[in-house]
């Protein structure tokens, strides 16, 4: 018997697939990125799910949060990265959909920073969408 996709799963599939769109302009997008991977680059760092079920329906809210880590000193990279994964994902559900399992209900980007890196020179950026999906199509 095969796994069923999870709908948390099916969401990162489709993040890692609309994000694909910058690696035209040179910005790295992974799932799990190696260590070595060449900056800059956007990456899931986690992805965090709840229940959110109603009286009629059965829906999850997930929470993934990504990553942006910069090349280059100051934090202008890091801020047009953020701001254009957010373009990519607030309030775009058609386009992150069809999901592989489930069916998305809402896509916000609930929080965009952008923060000086520990090197005290590049800068990274974090990014957390909120989704929510539910088991069948409405």
């Amino acid at each position: 018997m095969a796994l069923a996709v999870s709908f948390e799963t099916a969401l990162q599939t489709r993040i890692l697939a609309v994000l694909e769109t910058l690696e035209a302009d040179g910005v790295g997008v992974w799932g799990d990125a190696p260590a070595d991977a060449a900056r800059p680059l956007v990456r899931i760092d986690r992805v965090v799910s709840r229940a959110d079920d109603s009286m009629t329906r059965q829906q999850r809210e997930i929470f993934a949060y990504l990553s942006v880590h910069s090349d280059v000193k100051g934090n202008d990279q890091a801020a047009d990265i953020v701001e254009t994964v957010r373009n990519l994902l607030h309030n775009q559900e058609s386009t992150l959909r069809p999901l592989p399992a489930g069916y998305l209900v809402l896509a916000r980007v609930t929080t965009a920073e952008v923060r000086r890196d520990d090197d005290e020179v590049s800068y990274t950026g974090a990014i957390t969408l909120r989704a929510v999906v539910q088991a069948d199509v409405p």
